[in-house]
């Protein structure tokens, strides 16, 4: 009787280690499924405008172009990319400093603009430089309002047409002078 029993037990034994095994293959096929997902995961690739404020390499954009980045690249006119890291950010300004980290970089002698130290008046001609493509866009129109969306006495509002890509370009004056950066917010 006791070989039986001892029989009954092994039989038992012997089916659980079945079951428990069987588990660990379909814990396994899931981590590795997981595993696999996790790393053919596609980085996103989202572009904006930033250009240089100072000979030192930091840069200025909006914050919403590079709010939910985990890393951020810039490139110049002649295609060569440089890692950036955030500085600054404000979600309130919408404004973003950069600076660029690569030792590639070669800095530039000195900014091709100057900062305008003038308010500007209203219907006062302006335009923008952007890359809301591969190759750079100008556009050109007016100041329409001292005020920005909702009053907002930080801001201008201005007239000319602008694409997504845009967003922290340079705008600049008749005279070539930055006055600010553009921000599509609403």
């Amino acid at each position: 009787a006791s070989y039986l029993s001892q029989n009954k037990v092994t039989s038992k034994y012997n089916a659980l280690k079945r079951e428990v095994d069987q588990l660990k293959t379909y814990q396994n096929v899931l981590v590795s499924d997981y595993n696999n997902k996790v790393r053919q995961a596609v980085p996103e690739n989202f572009s904006g405008t930033g250009f240089l404020i100072s000979d030192k390499g930091y840069l200025i954009t909006n914050f919403h172009v590079v709010s939910s980045a985990d890393s951020v690249f810039v490139a110049n006119n002649l295609g060569e990319v440089f890692k950036v890291e955030i500085v600054i950010a404000s979600r309130e300004f919408d404004l973003a400093i950069l600076k660029i980290l690569d030792t590639n970089y070669r800095s530039v002698y000195s900014l091709p603009y100057y900062i305008s130290k003038n308010d500007c008046t209203l219907g006062e001609k302006l335009f923008t430089l952007g890359y809301p493509k591969e190759d750079i866009v100008y556009g050109e129109g007016y100041l329409s309002s001292r005020l920005g969306f909702m009053g907002d006495s930080v801001s201008y509002q201005i007239s000319m047409p602008l694409n997504p890509g845009n967003s922290g370009g340079p705008l600049f004056d008749a005279d070539a002078n930055l006055i600010g950066v553009v921000s599509g917010k609403q």
